[in-house]
């Protein structure tokens, strides 16, 4: 396993562009920190298995609740109901009247090395980002790009209250970590 640090957040395009040289002419996941799915399953295994059987980029998928999907990238697609989802486009953190649909990239990408060329053409956006959205949204509209739906448990740690979640639920599991968690939930202001 490899990885690369990012000096400057210049969005998930350019982050996925400093490890260009490491990837190659080879398929590769990007999996997001903050998306915390549930450990017991193996979905990023079942993006890879997907991938090799239909030969294009897989995007992880999940529907949220309306009001949440302007937080999110949002899917359009033939049928939202399909395994897997034929993407037509995708739009980037859309306003809620906008939205193409509930179904949400959530932070798992299994992709060709084909986008690293899509991402190297694309020009920053307004807050001079490169935005990883850009380029699989070409991909889509050339239909190269599918989802698979999760439809498991999933933390978003990207923010205080979704992070103390994953961290007490999780920990809340594991019987070495229990108590520990039961008592802290059991004090007064905690």
């Amino acid at each position: 396993m490899f990885y690369v640090q990012q000096h400057r957040p210049l969005g998930l395009g350019h982050a996925v562009l400093c490890a260009a040289d490491f990837i190659d002419d080879q398929p590769f996941a990007v999996v997001l920190p903050d998306e915390v799915f549930d450990p017991g399953v193996n979905f990023l295994g079942e993006m890879v298995e997907t991938f090799e059987a239909e030969g294009v980029s897989v995007v992880a998928g999940m529907e949220v609740p309306h009001e949440e999907i302007s937080r999110y990238g949002a899917v359009a697609a033939e049928d939202l109901e399909a395994e897997p989802l034929r993407i037509r486009s995708l739009v980037e953190k859309p306003p809620l009247d906008e939205a193409p649909s509930d179904v949400a990239i959530v932070g798992r990408y299994v992709l060709d090395h084909a986008v690293l060329a899509l991402l190297a053409k694309l020009e920053p956006g307004a807050l001079g980002e490169i935005q990883l959205t850009d380029a699989l949204d070409l991909l889509a509209r050339e239909g190269r790009l599918i989802g698979k739906l999760y439809h498991g448990r999933r933390w978003d740690a990207g923010n205080k209250q979704g992070f103390l979640r994953a961290n007490f639920d999780l920990a809340a599991e594991r019987p070495d970590l229990a108590p520990t968690v039961a008592g802290l939930l059991g004090r007064p202001g905690a």
